[in-house]
């Protein structure tokens, strides 16, 4: 069988592709989530075993909670949140070069509008575009809306909204990751205010480019060449939004947000809209391939109702808080998503910033949880958090053992930040993505997950991942969420919300267990068992008694000042209780579940 076989097949590819080039036999029981074992049992034409099928009801769980987690509140998914406009004519804030400012974040169906107009006359009908890569400087329009915005000469920054719900947009518009959002300016406008000409379309400008232009409409599933109009474009700001927020989001450096890297892989990359590389950047040139990000390779894996947003950037430092940079522009972006989920992974070049060239390992790490700590206060208590361990070097980017003690150091550092914040888990990848060397007496990245010529006939970069790694870190992370963990590991699995007193089960163990209601709900733990354990979190603080916890009639809950009666349940005490306040329980024998760790107070 080989390697080419099972890139052509689809599916999760790394760890089939590992068994082969390992020359070992690899049976479904083998595969670490649902997704892998389907992918081999069709290649292979085994039927699914009992393994893989234990992941289906976590699959349906996840997707449930996905559902419940919809909230009809609009957020942003193209262009640039009206907080970070300036009031200088069209202009929006360009610190981080929004070369991608018009690429739709989210597969999802954009709402509503927000456009701001500098001195321009006539109303008539205006359009925004949905436009969608066709090769090239091509693009199909694959959907339209108008609006009639009230503007005349000489009026200077309007801002409007035009939304479906009013009636003031005509119609809903579907879009999918990586689709461009374009303006039509009709004959009867006169736009001189944004430097554009009438019956045009345009798209840009980014950064210091030229705008893209079309002269003309563009009829949906029509397709058109764009060139640049080389006339002095203003950044247009816009933003549109969808109905509900995604479930997740992504904070990371160039391996999340740039896919493979800037020297391999080219046709095949996909940037965000906060990174620039040589054609491949919006506007102009390929999008990329979203397929071959880790986001991505995350998503197929779980229930399609699973959506998210990548906020990440080439670079991208945790401790960086000048203007315009990580903890002051993008993280406040990211948080205004209002996901469920965030998935963080950096680290890697907070180690080798100038400014720490002097710091001892532990001084470091030190700087990196201090940042860790001021996203999760941006994150806050109703948010579940995956920490990716800092990934080893390839050998050929001269790993070597300090380079190992250095990132060790940090990764020790960030599971003690974890086992210390309920809401934080810690995505153990470091092991599974790195191969021991014995001359170098220390872990390297994997030569099968490394932009290795070996492997991928194309040059190595020596600092970002194959194909192979890419789809590996997708199944480590999404195993997560579907509470099966990696090559069987039990990690932390999706957050659970509850509004109503509720059975708990043992599948539900490892979860974070949200309790939202203004009403005082007690959650019922199922018979104590050693191994399970579970996290409560106040969500909403209720009237009456407070949030409670009941156990079986013959078992107790010790620890924290709690008297230990059996079936007495505790409760997260009202007149004292905050939102955040948790609780976390683990069984052991005897009948006792044991408190591992609380914030607030909790009482019989």
């Amino acid at each position: 069988m080989s390697v080419q076989k099972a890139f052509q097949h689809g599916g999760a590819y790394g760890e089939i592709i590992e068994a082969i080039e390992n020359g070992g036999d690899f049976t479904v029981a083998q595969a670490s989530d649902l997704a892998a074992a389907k992918a081999f049992a069709d290649l292979a034409n085994e039927p699914l075993g009992p393994a893989a099928l234990d992941a289906v009801g976590n699959w349906s769980k996840l997707a449930e909670n996905i559902d419940a987690a919809k909230t009809g509140v609009g957020v942003s998914i193209c262009g640039v949140d009206t907080s970070f406009w300036t009031t200088n004519y069209g202009y929006i804030q360009n610190a981080t070069k929004f070369n991608g400012q018009y690429a739709v974040r989210q597969n999802c169906t954009i709402k509503s509008i927000t456009i701001k107009l500098y001195s321009c006359g006539g109303a008539g009908s205006w359009k925004i575009k949905v436009l969608r890569w066709a090769g090239g400087e091509n693009y199909t329009c694959v959907g339209e809306a108008t609006f009639a915005p009230v503007i005349a000469a000489g009026v200077l920054n309007r801002i409007d909204t035009f939304s479906v719900a009013d009636g003031t947009l005509s119609n809903d518009l579907p879009v999918l990751e990586g689709d461009i959002l374009a303006l039509y300016v009709p004959n009867v406008a006169s736009a001189n205010g944004l430097f554009m000409g009438t019956d045009s379309v345009y798209f840009g400008k980014a950064s210091n480019s030229q705008p893209k232009t079309y002269a003309g409409d563009i009829a949906v599933n029509a397709t058109q060449t764009f060139s640049n109009d080389g006339a002095v474009g203003r950044d247009l700001a816009l933003n549109a939004t969808s109905d509900n927020p995604p479930y997740a989001i992504w904070l990371g450096d160039s391996i999340v947000g740039s896919g493979n890297g800037s020297v391999i892989h080219a046709a095949d990359q996909y940037v965000t809209d906060y990174d620039n590389v040589a054609n491949i950047h919006r506007p102009g040139g390929s999008p990329g391939n979203p397929n071959y990000t880790i986001c991505r390779r995350v998503a197929s894996r779980l229930p399609p109702n699973f959506t998210y947003q990548n906020h990440s950037k080439s670079g991208l430092c945790l401790t960086d808080d000048a203007v315009g940079g990580f903890q002051n522009y993008i993280l406040p972006r990211a948080m205004a998503c209002n996901s469920k989920i965030v998935f963080i992974h950096g680290g890697i070049n907070d180690l080798y910033k100038s400014a720490y060239s002097s710091y001892t390992n532990a001084q470091k790490a030190a700087a990196i949880i201090t940042a860790l700590d001021v996203i999760n206060t941006a994150v806050g208590p109703n948010r579940v958090v995956y920490l990716d361990e800092i990934l080893p070097s390839p050998y050929a980017a001269a790993m070597d053992l300090t380079k190992e003690t250095m990132i060790k150091t940090v990764n020790s550092a960030y599971k003690t930040y974890c086992d210390s914040h309920p809401n934080w888990n810690l995505v153990k990848c470091y092991d599974e993505m790195s191969t021991y060397n014995a001359t170098a007496k220390c872990r390297f990245l994997n030569p099968l997950y490394a932009s290795n010529s070996s492997y991928d006939g194309t040059n190595s970069d020596s600092v970002h991942l194959s194909l192979a790694g890419v789809d590996k870190m997708g199944a480590i992370i999404s195993s997560y969420l579907l509470g099966v963990g990696d090559l069987g590991k039990t990690p932390s699995r999706a957050p659970v919300t509850l509004g109503t007193a509720q059975q708990l089960t043992t599948e539900m163990s490892s979860s974070t267990i949200f309790i939202k209601s203004t009403s005082s709900r007690v959650q019922l733990l199922p018979d104590c068992q050693g191994g399970l354990e579970y996290t409560f979190v106040c969500e909403s603080v209720p009237s009456g008694v407070g949030h409670g916890i009941l156990p079986k009639g013959y078992d107790k809950i010790v620890g924290a000042g709690l008297t230990g009666i059996a079936g007495t349940a505790i409760y997260n005490t009202q007149a004292t209780a905050v939102i955040g306040d948790w609780i976390k329980l683990k069984g052991g024998p005897l009948n006792i579940w044991y408190v591992q760790g609380s914030v607030g107070t909790w009482a019989n």
